[in-house]
Formats: structure tokens, C-alpha cells, sequence
């Protein structure tokens, strides 16, 4: 997700000071035009504004990275299922005067078109929160700032809406293919009816329903595959695939 965020950033590239265990990755951002740290240290020690790209379990062993932490700079973690108040013990020994934010991004941010949830711990200022907006901003078409209480269910939604998107294009395929569609004109196909219909709702800013009610002729053809995946549990899948990504957010928090 480093590297999404990092892609679709339109100002400065110079402007990111990277570090990663893998000088594979390191080279991908170093021609990127991003400048790469010889070490995390440095990377906390001259950043205004530092982003967590770590596993959640891996919290703990980057604490000593913040023991000499400065009062204006600020944490932002894209760590899912983790807190700002777990990262505020686990990283500054519970310091309340530390400024966290905590992200979910979506994969779409690495071409200018991600969807972003962002919350603020209390003591983040206007300004604070307008360095990291102003960074997030051009690799989003979306960015939402939300209560913390609502970051997992936003997780099941966008952060892990993409792979559930991704399973339905791919089903779309399959179905085409057995119907007779070469599977490469099936692939092209679903994604265009997919951005389409995506463009559609976003440019007019209407309800599904009713464009999907325009989309059913009476007894056509949509409206007999509709009850066909409904008898399949299609609604109930999705409404379960969200609850499941939302509560093991939660689970990761601990």
C-alpha cells in the first residue's frame, strides 16, 4: 500500500523519504524519483509527517524508532485493524500529546483514483490535518474523514471492496466464457460494463435501485438473471463479505 499511495502522489516525488528491508522495492521507489533513507531512523528523524507500512504485529519492533519523537510531527499509520490508542501505547508509551492519524486506503490510489478513509487523534490541529489531506488528495477521488469507530466497517467497504469487486468481474467472465464469449473479449467486456456502470452512478449520483429498476425490462432478460443470483444468496454474500472484513479488523486490533 506504501507504493499505491506513493504512485498516484502527483506533487514531489523528491519530496518522500523511503526505507524497506527489500532493495527491490527500495529501487522501484528510488525511480520513482522518491529519496531512499539509508535507515528507518532516519526516515522518522527527518520526516514531518511519517506513515506506518508495517504489519500489524510488527508494531512492537519499530518502537524504537520514536524515542526522540518532536512535538510536530505526525504519525500516520495505514496499519488495518490497529487503533491510534494501540499505537499511542505501543509506540510512545501512551504519550496523549503525540499526533496520530490512522488511514485506509484502497489499491486504486496507485492511479489517481482511491478511495480513503481518514481519522484524527484529539490532539491533530486544522493544520495538521490539512498536511495529510494534502498529500492524500491527489492519488483520491474520494477521501472521507470519519470517527474512528467507523474505520473497520470502512475497511470492509473500500479497503476490502476492491477484492470483493475483483471476485465479481471475475464470475462475470466465467459466465460469459461458458456461454460461448472468448475469455479475453469476456475479461475486456466485464471491466468496461464495471467502469461504466461505476462512471454512471458517479456522474448522475443516483440511487442503484433505480437504475437498475430502468435496466430491467419486465420479464427481459436482467431481471431473470437478478432473481437468479438472489435464489444463488448473491445480496446476503456481500452483506456477509463486509461484516467479515470489518470484524477481523477488529480482531487484528486485539
Amino acid at each position: 500500500m506504501a507504493w499505491a499511495l506513493c504512485d498516484g502522489f502527483k506533487g514531489d516525488k523528491g519530496s518522500i523519504l523511503v526505507s524497506n528491508r527489500s532493495p527491490d522495492k527500495l529501487e522501484k521507489f528510488e525511480m520513482a524519483g522518491c529519496h531512499i533513507a539509508k535507515s528507518n531512523e532516519d526516515v522518522v528523524q527527518q520526516s514531518r509527517c511519517v506513515f506506518l507500512a508495517v504489519k500489524p504485529q510488527m508494531l512492537g519492533d519499530i518502537k524504537h524508532l520514536f524515542s526522540d519523537f518532536e512535538k510536530d510531527q505526525l504519525v500516520v499509520s495505514m496499519l488495518a485493524g490497529v487503533c491510534i490508542d494501540r499505537i499511542r501505547s505501543q509506540l510512545f508509551g501512551g504519550d496523549e500529546t503525540v499526533k496520530i492519524f490512522r488511514i485506509m486506503p484502497n489499491m486504486a490510489c496507485s492511479i489517481g483514483a482511491g478511495c480513503c478513509a481518514l481519522s484524527a487523534s484529539s490532539t491533530c490541529s486544522e493544520e495538521d490535518v490539512g498536511v495529510v489531506n494534502k498529500f492524500l488528495s491527489g492519488s483520491m477521488i474520494r477521501l472521507y474523514p470519519i470517527p474512528e469507530r467507523n474505520m473497520d466497517a470502512f475497511t470492509g467497504l473500500a479497503g476490502s471492496g476492491m477484492g470483493f469487486v475483483l471476485k465479481f468481474i471475475e464470475a462475470l467472465v466465467e459466465g460469459a466464457v461458458h456461454e460461448g464469449i472468448p475469455r479475453a473479449m469476456a475479461l475486456d467486456g466485464a471491466i468496461a460494463t464495471v467502469y461504466g456502470t461505476s462512471k454512471l452512478l458517479m456522474e448522475q449520483k443516483r440511487h442503484p435501485a433505480l437504475v437498475r429498476e430502468e435496466v430491467c425490462s419486465p420479464g427481459g432478460t436482467t431481471i431473470h438473471g437478478i432473481v437468479s443470483m438472489e435464489k444463488e444468496g448473491f445480496s446476503n454474500a456481500v452483506v456477509a463479505a463486509v461484516v467479515a472484513a470489518a470484524e477481523r479488523g477488529r480482531e487484528l486490533n486485539g
